[in-house]
C-alpha cells in the first residue's frame, strides 16, 4: 500500500503485513509512532509507524490529488476500503509565554512564565529548567524538570522565578532561565531546543 502525492512522490505505507489476521480499524500511520506496522499481527487499531518514511512528503504542496494505492497479494480473499484521510501535522513547538520582559527584585520579588506544547506528543516530553544566575534569581527545586504527557500537553505549567539578594550594589542585572533540550521517546519532540527566558 502506497501513499502518492500530487507530484508523484510515493511512500510505502506497508507491504504484506498482518500475518493471518484481518482488518485495519481506526488505524493511524505516523512516523513518530513507537510501534512499526510490520511488528504486530492484524487487526490493527491505533497508531503505527509506516514501513516507508512520511518525511519524504515534508514541504510538498498539499493542493492536488492524493492517492492511496492498495493491492491484494492473495487471490483467495478480498476486502474493501471503506474510507481514508490525511492528517497534516505542523512541526511541533514548545510554547513559552512570555519569553522576555520579566522582572524580579532583590527583595524577593517574583516573576512567572508558562510552558506547554503545541500538539499532543506520542510519549512523555521532559524539559529541564535552571537559572543561569542563581545569585539574581532562582526557581523552585520542585520544578527543575517539567513533564508533559499525551493527556496534559496543552495544560500550561507555571514556573515562578524568585529574585535573590546577592549583597552587591549592582543595580538591575539581566539573566536567563535555561530551558534544556526536550527529551522524549517521540522523535518529533525529542531534541527540540526552546529559547531561554530573559529576566531582569
Amino acid at each position: 500500500t502506497y501513499l502518492i502525492a500530487p507530484d508523484g512522490t510515493r511512500v510505502e505505507l506497508f507491504t504484506s503485513v498482518g500475518a493471518s489476521g484481518d482488518n485495519f480499524t481506526n488505524t493511524i500511520l505516523d512516523d513518530s509512532a513507537i510501534t512499526s506496522i510490520a511488528t504486530p499481527a492484524a487487526p490493527y487499531t491505533g497508531t503505527f509507524r509506516p514501513e516507508g518514511s512520511l518525511a519524504a512528503l515534508n514541504g510538498k504542496n498539499l493542493a492536488g490529488t492524493w492517492k492511496l494505492e492498495v493491492s491484494d497479494d492473495y487471490r483467495l480473499d478480498s476486502g474493501k476500503l471503506l474510507n481514508w484521510s490525511i492528517i497534516v501535522r505542523t512541526a511541533p513547538h514548545i510554547l513559552i509565554t512570555p519569553r522576555s520582559g520579566l522582572v524580579t527584585t532583590e527583595s524577593g520579588g517574583t516573576a512567572s512564565f508558562t510552558v506547554s506544547l503545541s500538539q499532543a506528543p506520542m510519549a512523555d516530553v521532559l524539559i529541564r529548567l535552571a537559572s543561569m544566575d542563581s545569585g539574581e534569581g532562582s526557581i523552585s527545586t520542585e520544578i527543575t524538570t517539567l513533564t508533559f504527557t499525551p493527556s496534559n500537553w496543552n495544560v500550561p505549567q507555571s514556573v515562578v522565578v524568585t529574585g535573590q539578594d546577592d549583597t552587591l550594589v549592582d543595580g538591575a542585572i539581566n539573566y536567563s532561565v535555561f530551558t534544556g533540550l526536550a527529551s522524549s521517546a517521540d522523535p518529533a519532540f525529542n531534541g527540540i531546543n526552546p529559547a531561554n527566558v530573559s529576566l531582569t
